[in-house]
């Protein structure tokens, strides 16, 4: 359902409950991503194990000027205007970011 249909189905529909079914739908649309992100992140970690590094994170920061997962919270660290960012997106990326074995 696009936006253009959920926001006829506001203007137009009489029925409190065909608004909120209309919500629902709309806002969980994107869940079967949840799944499909978590087996992304699952086999980068095996991958990074199987090449002898102990997160992704260092695997792919090896080549670059922090080399290392570590570097890169040092920098981000260091960045004030990084220190800011606290939506709820963001915090969830750091739990999974920072649950990498």
């Amino acid at each position: 359902m696009s936006n253009q249909y959920l926001f006829m189905q506001f203007k137009y529909a009489e029925s409190p409950v065909v608004r909120q079914r209309a919500v629902e739908g709309f806002e969980s649309r994107l869940s079967i991503n949840v799944d499909l992100l978590d087996k992304v992140l699952e086999l980068r970690r095996q991958i990074a194990k199987l090449l002898g590094y102990n997160t992704w994170a260092d695997y792919i920061t090896e080549i670059k000027m922090v080399k290392s997962g570590a570097g890169v919270k040092q920098v981000c660290s260091s960045i004030p205007a990084l220190h800011d960012l606290s939506s709820s997106s963001s915090s969830w990326m750091t739990l999974r970011v920072d649950s990498d074995p």
